[in-house]
């Protein structure tokens, strides 16, 4: 019995030892650095042991242009990519091909993002003097909530948000923070950031610096007040030494306000002057009439367009018939008839035809779908209207001060904020869930940091017997309920998991099969396309001969090495033809028989003819004229 008692005592003198630890590192900014990077390290790891880490198509593309996969020479451009972070990308893969470099880098920025974020509630926390378990419960929710799903699916467009989340985050941080270096410091690690963000994708970053200067703006303004009001009452006294000594004390007020508008406006000329420099270097590599032509194939894959079913004679007067359209929706590029200006035709024709824009009806249908229909958008749509709802209860429940006003009206306008941008990309018939989580992720993160600002170690946030806190407590908890429920559902989607992990394998098995062939090109379809590894060594060999009909790096300068290591000039329909052509797809006969239906409109009867299957769901063929 006696040694019962005494494991029992061990056991609580350590929980107090660990506690204190913990504790004491709390109460640091360093030791809040070190939690914040612990945590992060124990939830990334869990990723990676419960969840399969995959790359969506763009990255994959982006990871084998850079790292010269197909062409074995490193290329910077990509169609979607960044030429500063592709110039970027280019010197380190012509260092070495060995070390995957694409996919290091994007998990250290996703890793460090996160972890800032996570420093940056537990900062905010303890200098509004709440315990340890507020951020870390808080952290905990928005981590499974929005991080988690896009560390199993990584995308470019979310890592940027993700980013400029971070730097948000700081900017938080930064506001509440008394000690003058730490705040410099937040303030710089902010600035930096944004930058990144807007690097790797300048959409992203637009969405996300109007939240960075909503609070920026938002802090400003109460100060300004104040200042007036110090003033006024400075005017009417009596005392002239102490008002001159209050005039000198406004005047280096007046340099540092002015030095922190200086940098707001400096980060934005920056990323702009980035963008611009972006745009001039990608006119400069891309080949003559590239540009032209992705910018109004992404106006015609992207947006609402008119169906070729409901004008038929309009496509037929630009050389489009119902087959070539059907082709060109799955992505088929291999076509003198696709070009620039036929694109740009049927696009200023749907904008005649009012196809663009879209009714009430249409805007609703566009926002439920992406919003309520699928599972991480009802997650975020839930995580949104949960954290306004903690907004409303927060506000309730403290004594009314300027802060508290100001604070409550930013996150009201961060709410808004999101929703009008949402509903402005349902206006223009584009609202994929990529776009939504670029909206959501900036405007909740804001949300949450300013509740936590709201808050201090006084209030007992959940106990209340009025019947409206009861409504927002229950109405908090059930949506913020099914808001993980429904993001763990997606997460942990078996489909979609051995989706993936068969793709990759599939794909493995095509790409080794191509260069057991070397003397031969192979053109297949996007029913193989799916390449979701996460680390590709591109010194192990290339893929000359496999190129797919379409996407977005047909026509591109890598596309062109490709070609001129195939000794061909291009690639078009009649190729198909060639002696050493062959055609590759998967088990199921729907994109051949797209492809059957168009070969045989333009060539009367042609073949098909299976020379080879792989056991991985690969058909090979020899596409001939009878």
């Amino acid at each position: 019995m006696e040694n019962v008692n005494e494991k029992k005592e061990q056991e609580n003198q350590k929980k107090i030892v660990l506690k204190d630890i913990i504790l004491r590192l709390y109460s640091r900014n360093a030791g809040r650095w070190g939690l914040a990077f612990f945590i992060c390290l124990f939830l990334f790891l869990l990723v990676f042991c419960t969840r399969p880490v995959f790359f969506y198509l763009h990255d994959t593309n982006m990871m084998k242009t850079y790292s010269g996969y197909r062409t074995g020479i490193p290329t910077p451009e990509h169609a979607y990519g960044n030429m500063i972070s592709g110039y970027f990308m280019y010197i380190l893969y012509s260092l070495t091909k060995v070390i995957p470099w694409y996919s290091i880098l994007t998990l250290l920025l996703l890793f460090v993002s996160i972890t800032v974020i996570c420093k940056s509630f537990l900062s905010v926390a303890y200098n509004k003097n709440l315990s340890i378990g507020w951020p870390v419960s808080l952290f905990a929710i928005v981590f499974i909530i929005l991080f988690y799903y896009q560390l199993a699916i990584i995308l470019y467009t979310v890592n940027a948000a993700i980013a400029c989340c971070a730097s948000i985050a700081l900017l938080v941080s930064a506001i509440g923070e008394t000690n003058k270096k730490v705040r410099r410091a937040d303030y710089c690690l902010s600035f930096v950031l944004m930058l990144i963000g807007s690097v790797i994708r300048f959409s992203s970053y637009r969405v996300s610096v109007c939240f960075w200067l909503l609070i920026f703006i938002m802090e400003k303004i109460p100060k300004a007040f104040h200042y007036m009001k110090t003033r006024k009452s400075v005017d009417a006294a009596d005392d002239v030494p102490r008002q001159d000594e209050l005039d000198k004390k406004k005047k280096f007020a007046y340099l540092k306000k002015f030095g922190a508008v200086f940098s707001a406006f400096l980060l934005l000329v920056c990323a702009r002057t980035g963008y611009e420099v972006n745009t001039q270097l990608r006119k400069d590599i891309y080949p003559q009439g590239f540009y032209e032509l992705n910018s109004n194939r992404v106006k015609f894959m992207d947006y609402n367009t008119v169906p070729y079913e409901e004008e038929p004679e309009f496509y037929q007067s630009i050389g489009w018939s119902e087959a070539f359209y059907t082709l060109v929706k799955s992505n088929y590029f291999m076509d003198s008839k696709f070009n620039a200006e036929s694109l740009r035709h049927i696009y200023e024709y749907s904008i005649e035809h009012n196809e663009v824009k879209n009714n009430l009806n249409d805007l609703w249908e566009q926002g439920s779908e992406t919003g309520f229909w699928i599972s991480m958008g009802l997650a975020l749509t839930c995580a949104l209207i949960a954290a306004l709802f903690m907004l409303f209860k927060v506000f309730l429940i403290k004594k009314k001060t300027n802060d508290l006003i100001w604070r409550f009206l930013c996150g009201v306008f961060a709410f808004g904020g999101c929703l009008i941008m949402s509903v402005y990309l349902c206006w223009q018939g584009r609202f994929p869930l990529r776009a939504y989580q670029c909206i959501a992720f900036p405007a909740l993160i804001t949300m949450t940091l300013l509740i936590i600002q709201m808050m201090d170690g006084r209030d007992n946030f959940w106990n209340s017997e009025q019947a409206r806190h009861i409504i927002l407590n229950i109405g908090i908890i059930l949506l913020l309920s099914v808001s993980v429920v429904h993001s763990l559902k997606e997460i942990y989607n078996k489909e979609e998991i051995d989706k993936y992990s068969y793709s990759n394998i599939r794909y493995d098995a095509m790409a080794q099969y191509a260069q057991l062939h070397p003397e031969n090109v192979y053109i297949h379809d996007p029913t193989i396309s799916n390449d979701g590894r996460l680390f590709i060594d591109s010194s192990k060999g290339n893929i000359l001969n496999l190129i797919l009909w379409g996407g977005t790096n047909v026509y591109t300068s890598s596309y062109n090495i490709q070609l001129d290591a195939l000794d061909k000039k291009q690639l078009q329909t009649e190729n198909f033809f060639d002696y050493n052509v062959y055609y590759m797809t998967n088990m199921d006969d729907e994109y051949m028989n797209m492809l059957w239906m168009y070969l045989t409109e333009e060539y009367n009867e042609v073949n098909f003819t299976q020379v080879d299957q792989l056991s991985e769901g690969v058909r090979v063929y020899k596409i001939s004229r009878y």
